[in-house]
């Protein structure tokens, strides 16, 4: 959560889930300031979807814009 809104916790604050057309690979993005989730609408599955966000948590990428090469 707190990659995606810049804070620990929601209290009354919303989030926005943005889907964009875009391969496959990519990374989603966090854009933090706008409490917003950018994700790929082609991943081809639960699983794919899973390793990619969980690559973009766990290398810390969450609202620097930056993506993986």
């Amino acid at each position: 959560l707190q990659a995606i809104t810049g804070s620990a916790t929601l209290g009354k604050k919303t989030f926005t889930i943005c889907l964009i057309r875009s391969s496959k690979e990519r990374l989603p993005q966090a854009s933090t300031c706008a409490s917003m989730l950018i994700l790929p609408a082609t991943y081809p599955s639960l699983e794919h979807f899973d390793e990619k966000i969980r690559k973009l948590l766990e290398d810390g990428l969450a609202g620097t814009g930056f993506q993986e090469e």
